[in-house]
Formats: structure tokens, C-alpha cells, sequence
């Protein structure tokens, strides 16, 4: 029987079989008790060690060259193994499902590789962008009933943006004379019901949001001050609309979202709410649009993704209590009059979701990282009280990014592959390539198909 060997240079788990390599042709007698899998061949002629490669015409078959032995009378003896990922290459090249490949024309890059090694080590990065609507100087919101058939009324109360100056004036007129005999008459109760309440707001009121005005007209009362106020314009809101750059060191591939990375958002006046930022997987920037509710000092921030959709919201009320000397403040009676605002300033919700605090066993399959990376944070109703809102008026995005393993890395990806998940027609990739639950259809035994199977289970390539 014939043999060829070669001197051949070749992986193990590989589908490579020698084309143009040169070869030497023997003549061989199989060994007493030899098997096709693993026959032992007998050559005349001194051991070459390097024919490490043999392929046996009659059975169509390739082998490696495990060892040889030299005995009596200038005979070797050469070790052989079946290569059977070779010597079955077109059978095995068929579809399969495939978890993991190095070929770029079917590997996910954005599916979770839960392979990578994970370093306690991360790298922060922040973004900040200045609000051009809040102000540390800001503006009085008196809000009051009156007899006057206003029709800027916002709700059924009027509404009056003063300034520091003004109420320090307003507030001298309503301590002298009969101003409250006068009040009380006409409400028929007690004279500070007239007055629903007043709050200061980070925020300057313009000649934009309302009428100019020298009277502040309370009950059936008019107060005249020395400068211009202004009557706001009924239901008065201001808006900016801010985009910050996901920027930093932040990876193309599914590192870029929980557990791999977490985000949180500064919001003026609510403080840090978490994002999760596999909703801005693919993103260049996360878009904030703001609505001021000038009467009341309402805030709504609305988040969306790159399509526009709103995937989350915050609110809060930046608005400062001033009480009027002994009137009583009804911030929750303002806010229903005005903005029809069950419940006032709300406290920071609880029960939020961190995704990263929730992430525990991540890692250790990828399918759950998924899950829980989809957790969030629930809308948040909530504020930082008082005048420190206007202390802090910044949108500051900080990233979290804990340090991995590149798996985009040509190397890790050559001998690792990045992750699949479907079925695959083998014959159209190359290189690095494993399967889950291969089972081939060859022309061989039942011994050699599960070694095949087990093969292309643990990982192979494809030469």
C-alpha cells in the first residue's frame, strides 16, 4: 500500500489539507493490530523526522504523523492519527449553528462575549454642558385671586413675576393702611386668602411671558409699585433642548452598555438619575429636552434615543417657598391652581434600579447580561430643594467603564471568535469558528463523526 508524506505545517482543530506541498511516496505494510483511525505504518529506510503528514491514496484519508520507532533491519515504523477534520473538510463545511466566529460577515459585535476577563480597574469619563434657561438670580412668582377678568389667568389664579426690588416694595404696601380690611371684604374669608402663595424660581421672567404691569391687583385690591412687574401670560413654559456627546473612551461593541459600562446623568434641580445606555447602544448623543413651568417652577426633562423616541423622563419643582411675612404660604394650593400638579414638590423616588448593582453573575452567561442590563431606573419625580437648583445648573453625563479584554483585537479575535448565534453555512467564512450541537453527515464510521462533533463543539478553524 502507498503512503505520501509530507512535511506539513498545520493546526490540529483545522480544516487545512496539503495542495501544493511536495511529498514521498513509500511503499508501507500496516502494522499487526493496526486501525484505520490510528494505523501504525511500516517503511523501509531510516526515521525522517520531518514527515510529520501522511495521506493513504487507497482510503482517501489523511493522517498525522504522531511518532515513529525505528526497528531491526533499517525498517520505521510511523505513528499515525486520522485527521479527520481534513480528511472530512466539505462534509464539515455544511450549515451549522454557530456560537462563536472570527469571520466579520456573521460575528454580532453588539452580542455579549461573557468569555472576556473582567478588571475591578475603571476608566471615568464626563461630559458637561451649561443650561442656558436656570438662573441664580431668578424670579418671584406672586400668585393670587382677583376681581379682575383677566385673560391671562393661569388656571383661575393670576400669576405676577417680580423682582427682588418689587417684592421687597410689595412687601412694605402690604404691611401698612387697610389693604387687608379691604381684601378680606371682598373674598369673604380671610385676607390672606387672596394671596395663594408665592415661591422664587431660578429662572428670569421677561416682557415675553407676560404683560407689563405697575398694578399687582389682589383681591379687589390694586397695589401700585414703582416699576414694571409682569402678568404672566396664563399657562406660561420655557424649553431648551441640550445634546451631550457619549464621548470618551467608550468601545464600538456590546461593552458599551451595563455590565461592561454604566452611566448616570446630573439633571438640574433632580440630581443623578441612572441611564442605561444600551438604548444609545449605537448613539453619538444622548438629547435632553427641558420644559419650564415658569408659574410654578415645574420641570419636566424628557430623554430619547436617536430615533426621537422617549425612552425616559424626570421631573421635579424648583421652586422656593417665600412666605409674606404672616400669610400663611400655599405652595400645594399654587401648584394645583396653577399647574394642575397633584402633589406639590415632590421627594426623589424610591426603589430606583441600578443595572450595575444588579448585575451579580453577569458575566457568566451572556443571555443574562442582556436581561438585566435592560433594567432602569424608572422615571424620576424628585429635586434638590431650595435655591441650591440654581447652585448646580449643569447636564454632566459621567461614564463607568470597567477595563476588559479587547475583543475586537485581531488576535483575540483569530483565536476566539466573537459571538454568532445562528445558523451559519460554514463553507461561505474562514478562519476561527465553534459550534454548538454539531452533528455531521459523513461518509465514515460512527466513531469518526462524534470526534468531528466534539471538535467543531470546542472550537476549529477553517482553512
Amino acid at each position: 500500500m502507498k503512503v505520501r508524506f509530507y512535511s506539513f505545517s498545520k493546526r490540529f482543530n483545522s480544516t487545512a489539507q496539503p495542495v501544493s506541498e511536495t511529498y514521498t511516496e513509500k511503499e508501507c505494510l500496516l502494522k499487526e493490530n493496526t486501525s484505520e483511525h490510528d494505523p501504525v505504518l511500516e517503511v523501509a529506510g531510516a526515521p525522517v523526522p520531518s514527515w510529520n503528514y501522511a495521506y493513504i491514496p487507497d482510503w482517501g484519508k489523511l493522517y498525522f504523523v504522531r511518532d515513529f520507532v525505528s526497528v531491526s533491519n533499517g525498517l520505521t515504523d510511523y505513528i499515525c492519527q486520522e485527521d479527520v477534520m481534513a480528511t472530512f473538510r466539505s462534509n464539515v463545511r455544511t450549515k451549522q449553528y454557530v456560537a462563536f466566529a472570527s469571520d466579520s460577515s456573521v460575528y454580532d459585535k453588539y452580542k455579549v462575549d461573557s468569555r472576556l476577563a473582567v478588571s475591578q480597574v475603571k476608566t471615568v469619563s464626563r461630559v458637561t454642558q451649561s443650561s442656558s434657561l436656570f438662573s441664580s438670580v431668578g424670579t418671584y412668582i406672586l400668585s393670587v385671586y382677583n376681581n379682575n377678568a383677566f385673560t391671562d389667568i393661569v388656571g383661575f389664579a393670576t400669576s405676577y413675576a417680580l423682582t427682588t426690588a418689587q417684592m421687597a416694595e410689595l412687601r412694605q404696601k402690604l404691611g401698612g393702611g387697610n389693604i387687608w380690611a379691604d381684601i378680606g371684604t371682598f373674598m369673604n374669608g380671610p385676607a390672606m386668602g387672596a394671596i395663594l402663595g408665592c415661591v422664587w424660581v431660578p429662572f428670569i421672567v421677561t416682557s415675553a411671558h407676560g404683560t407689563q404691569t405697575t398694578s399687582i391687583q389682589i383681591g379687589n385690591q390694586a397695589i401700585t409699585l414703582s416699576s414694571n412687574a409682569i402678568r404672566i401670560n396664563g399657562y406660561v413654559t420655557e424649553s431648551e433642548s441640550v445634546a451631550l456627546t457619549i464621548s470618551g473612551v467608550l468601545r464600538d461593541d456590546f461593552r458599551r452598555s451595563e455590565p461592561y459600562t454604566s452611566a448616570n446623568l446630573h439633571l438640574p434641580g433632580v440630581g443623578c438619575i441612572d441611564l442605561n445606555l444600551s438604548d444609545w447602544i449605537t448613539a453619538a448623543q444622548i438629547q435632553i429636552s427641558t420644559i419650564f413651568e415658569i408659574p410654578t417652577g415645574n420641570v419636566l426633562y424628557i430623554l430619547r434615543d436617536p430615533d426621537g423616541a422617549i425612552i425616559q423622563t424626570a421631573s421635579c419643582c424648583m421652586a422656593a417657598q417665600c412666605p409674606l411675612g404672616q400669610i400663611t404660604n400655599n405652595m400645594q394650593g399654587v401648584v394645583n391652581s396653577v399647574g394642575g400638579f397633584l402633589g406639590g414638590a415632590a421627594a426623589l423616588a424610591t426603589g430606583l434600579v441600578n443595572p450595575t448593582l444588579a448585575a451579580g453573575a453577569m458575566l457568566a452567561s451572556g443571555a443574562s447580561a442582556v436581561l438585566n442590563a435592560n433594567r432602569r431606573a424608572p422615571s424620576v419625580s424628585g429635586h434638590v430643594g431650595g435655591r441650591l437648583n440654581s447652585l448646580v445648573d449643569s447636564y454632566e453625563l459621567t461614564i463607568y467603564e470597567v477595563q476588559t479584554e479587547n475583543p475586537l483585537d485581531s488576535d483575540y479575535r483569530a483565536l476566539k471568535g466573537l459571538p454568532v448565534g445562528k445558523v451559519v453555512d460554514l463553507s461561505a467564512i474562514t478562519g476561527f469558528c465553534q459550534c454548538d450541537g454539531a452533528s455531521v453527515s459523513i461518509p465514515g464510521s460512527a466513531l469518526e463523526a462524534e470526534e468531528i462533533n466534539n471538535i467543531m463543539n470546542s472550537g476549529f478553524f477553517i482553512e
